[in-house]
């Protein structure tokens, strides 16, 4: 059997058992078995579209948890920030098992998180995952994780939004860009591409996505492009695009990001200094 239809066939059996609302004994034993069986032969960037998959189930067979558990740091973080599946004992044993690093700090932006487990990951002594702790928000009233594929949406409050946008107006850039990089889930090289380029869509769905206020986005965006506040047509064209975006296209954009980080990480030796520029970039204001 080739490794496409191998990968295609534990998407749509992974996909049919996050969807299903009744799930008996046999679909999850079945399940199982498959997980458990080809996960490892699988490539890195199909290991994590499957884990994404999974992480939208409400439950997992304690089978395939006990594996996704020992798989890569860059595989089990976007599932240890998302999956409902689970509990604070499995998110204690992942903390234990990685430490501080994209692990730490995906569990650190779950939603919600108890004090157990965000006092275990403040004992990892990490600015990082601190970091990511400090911009943890409750998801805004209304909005349905399910309407926003993989990501959770979160308005900052305005502390944070402000204490952000003063790393900026201080000119410490590398500081609100990791920030920025914790708060989405990305590589610090996509964030730091995002902010160099504010007149792009990137940068609204970023922003969008990060949770800051129309207020909070427009004075990120005259931070980065200082030339804007001499020009009220900029400001008024910026604020029109951002009333514009569409919550989901932003999600659906930033997990694409989140995807090519991944796929980076497992071609690069060295991944820390991977530079994925997000794709689908274009101007809208002119």
């Amino acid at each position: 059997m080739s490794e496409q239809k191998i990968v295609t066939i534990v998407c749509e059996a992974a996909e049919a058992f996050a969807s299903s609302t009744k799930v008996g004994a046999t679909d999850a034993a079945r399940l199982s078995r498959l997980v458990t069986a080809q996960f490892d032969r699988l490539a890195d960037v199909d290991q994590l579209r499957v884990a994404g998959i999974l992480a939208r189930a409400p439950e997992l067979p304690d089978a395939i948890l006990d594996h996704l558990v020992g798989v890569p740091a860059m595989v089990i973080a976007p599932f240890a920030a998302l999956s409902p599946a689970l509990g604070d004992e499995r998110l204690l044993e992942l903390v234990e098992r990685h430490g501080a690093g994209p692990v730490s700090r995906a569990i650190a932006r779950r939603t919600p998180i108890s004090r157990t487990v965000s006092d275990a990951l403040r004992t990892l002594c990490d600015p990082a995952t601190d970091r990511a702790l400090e911009l943890r928000q409750r998801p805004l009233p209304g909005i349905r994780q399910t309407a926003i594929p993989a990501l959770m949406f979160a308005a900052l409050d305005t502390g944070t939004e402000q204490r952000l946008i003063g790393y900026l107006t201080e000119g410490d850039y590398g500081l609100f860009e990791t920030a920025l990089a914790d708060r989405l889930g990305l590589a610090i090289a996509s964030a730091r591409a995002i902010c160099d380029d504010p007149m792009s869509r990137n940068f609204l769905y970023a922003m969008r996505l990060a949770g800051f206020s129309l207020k909070g986005a427009s004075d990120v965006f005259e931070a980065l492009h200082p030339s804007s506040r001499f020009d009220e047509r900029i400001a008024t064209e910026f604020a029109r695009a951002y009333r514009l975006v569409d919550d989901a296209a932003a999600a659906q954009k930033v997990e694409r990001w989140r995807l090519e980080d991944a796929a980076s990480r497992a071609r690069t030796a060295d991944n820390t200094d991977a530079r994925i520029v997000p794709t689908g970039s274009r101007a809208v204001i002119r």
